[in-house]
């Protein structure tokens, strides 16, 4: 059984429903445009910084093969907490332990 839209309509308008179902609506919109623009503007922020990163990384991993590709000069200059170990291969310590925080 479908239901009668007019007379919905009609009911939700005689009882101010409608008014405020469509201003609920707008602040729904609203802040749901709001949520997705800061996901999308943090999201770009990572792309940006990571993009930076390989731009740093990247000339230090192509000149230096010391170490077997774990050279302690180049993971000292990349580690956010200049450690000597951030290239080897089971990961960095310090970065697995302690939190980067933003510069």
């Amino acid at each position: 059984m479908s239901p009668d839209l007019p007379a919905l309509t009609a009911l939700l308008a005689s009882t101010d429903m409608l008014a405020r179902l469509e201003k609920n609506h707008v602040r729904y919109d609203a802040l749901y445009h709001t949520q997705l623009s800061v996901r999308l503007n943090d999201a770009m922020e990572e792309l940006i910084e990571a993009r930076r990163m390989l731009a740093m990384i990247d000339p230090l991993l192509n000149h230096c093969d010391k170490d077997g590709g774990e050279c302690q000069v180049c993971s000292v200059i990349v580690c956010p907490h200049k450690e000597p170990l951030h290239f080897h291969h089971d990961g960095c310590p310090a970065c697995e332990t302690e939190p980067v925080t933003p510069a």
